[in-house]
């Protein structure tokens, strides 16, 4: 008698599990993008901040779109049934890199940068010793 049989003569039960495909498993609401990218920036991110980003990086279509599944799929997944959007975990990644300082941030927005703390106003500092050209970029 094998070693499963032994098992089950002394009342043990087995399962085995299936995994099974769920559908935006790995996806995140716009609320979880929100808070993950707050949590990673030095700056106050607000769903505002998180359709503004989608719109000007073209991540997905404006609401109301007659093809609202053009997505960039790299970042969005749109859901028929649904009728939403999943993102993706690298798009929280994107927009954490887009918002790493002030002035992305303010390019990313169309808003200035406001500290997540007190609510201030935010401007890159500039790197000791390198000047920065008339685009705030330091070379």
């Amino acid at each position: 008698m094998g070693p499963v049989e032994q098992l089950g003569r002394k009342g043990h039960v087995i399962i085995r599990e299936r995994l099974r495909n769920v559908a935006g498993a790995d996806e995140l609401s716009p609320k979880q993008v929100v808070a993950a990218v707050q949590a990673r920036v030095a700056y106050r991110f607000t769903t505002d901040d998180f359709q503004r980003a989608w719109k000007t990086l073209r991540v997905r279509p404006a609401t109301g779109a007659a093809d609202p599944e053009h997505t960039d799929e790299r970042y969005c997944t749109y859901y028929t049934r649904h009728r939403d959007y999943g993102y993706r975990p690298a798009y929280v990644e994107k927009l954490v890199r887009e918002c790493a300082t002030a002035t992305g941030f303010t390019r990313l927005t169309g808003k200035p940068a406001r500290d997540k703390v007190t609510g201030a106003l935010v401007e890159d500092q500039p790197i000791e010793g390198i000047p920065a050209d008339s685009k705030g970029t330091h070379w």
